[in-house]
């Protein structure tokens, strides 16, 4: 695609002992069909062979717009923040490190955004395993949304809120950073507040990438410091929206966060820790009683109610036993 300064792109990577995947990465940004882009690379301390064969492929192919920085240890909520303060270009996309994407795959997200002419446009992700095999999709409610009307799809969870499939003008992360203390569902918050500022949103039936899921990975790992920090994740976003006030907006994050309680719960109850189970167990019934929930989703919550107000331990074991 010819190049066009008006929509120039920034696409960042956190990277982190990736010498397993970064050679088919690299591979597949050197084929990228859009002219006017930059690739921000941030390494994240790695302790194998990641930033040499970077430096490698980046003396080999001097032409490609590639650059690489360096950090200690910080998670990749800090690594990317380094690479938002680097970019330099218009428009701001993220890809993983470990994730398949495209030739097209940054033309294909301009093409979109130019042709809804808006700022943010959002896109459906294929989920792979990791040798490549599609086994599911992350699709949107298509349609053009007000950035408000997307935060309550997003929190109803009838839109995903990833970075890696969205694109967004630099205006809207302009003094914006994800907390480095978040480490899942922190795409979330950051994404709500990123929807605060904008006035409208397309979301495209469209996937230009391939979100390769790993058992390692956040999503998959049923533990209980995983969904701990997934409940501070939406404790943040709630607290997000009071500030910007939006109360019911807010009250959706309260019904999201007691989503997360429920297997909170149940995660300390097969670990062994009965006195975190009761805070939890407390702190569930109380916010229910503040909710206003949904017609259509009344009688699921009444039934977990009812089970969690009544100690049904081995029925809710049962439950959430893939938890």
């Amino acid at each position: 695609m010819a190049a066009d300064s008006t929509y120039s792109v920034s696409v960042m990577t956190a990277m982190y002992n990736a010498e397993a995947t970064i050679d088919h990465f690299l591979d597949q940004v050197s084929r990228q069909d859009y002219a006017d882009f930059e690739w921000v690379l941030v390494d994240d301390g790695s302790t194998d062979q990641t930033v040499s064969r970077v430096q490698a492929f980046m003396a080999a192919q001097p032409e490609l717009p590639l650059r690489l920085i360096t950090q200690s240890n910080q998670g990749v909520a800090a690594a990317r923040n380094q690479a938002l303060a680097a970019a330099s270009k218009q428009y701001f996309m993220f890809a993983d490190v470990d994730d398949n994407f495209p030739a097209g795959f940054i033309s294909g997200y301009v093409a979109g955004l130019k042709a809804a002419d808006t700022e943010l446009a959002v896109y459906n992700l294929h989920l792979v395993n990791p040798a490549g095999h599609m086994v599911g999709e992350k699709r949107n409610l298509a349609g053009r949304y007000s950035g408000l009307t997307s935060i309550a799809n997003l929190l109803e969870q009838k839109n995903g809120g990833f970075l890696v499939g969205m694109i967004a003008h630099r205006r809207l992360w302009q003094d914006l950073r994800l907390r480095p203390v978040l480490r899942f569902l922190e795409d979330e918050e950051v994404f709500v507040r990123l929807l605060l500022r904008c006035e409208t949103v397309q979301w495209l039936d469209q996937s230009y990438y391939d979100y390769v899921q790993h058992d390692q990975s956040a999503i998959h790992r049923a533990d209980l410091a995983t969904y701990q920090n997934g409940y501070q994740s939406v404790l943040a976003i709630h607290q997000d929206l009071e500030e910007a006030r939006q109360p019911d907006l807010a009250g959706l994050s309260e019904l999201r966060a007691q989503d997360l309680l429920v297997p909170l719960i149940v995660l300390a109850w097969r670990q062994k820790q009965p006195d975190l189970a009761r805070q939890y167990r407390a702190d569930y019934l109380a916010q229910y009683h503040r909710k206003n929930i949904p017609r259509d989703q009344r009688l699921k919550r009444r039934i977990k109610w009812v089970l969690i107000k009544m100690r049904l331990k081995p029925v809710l074991l049962f439950w959430y036993r893939r938890v």
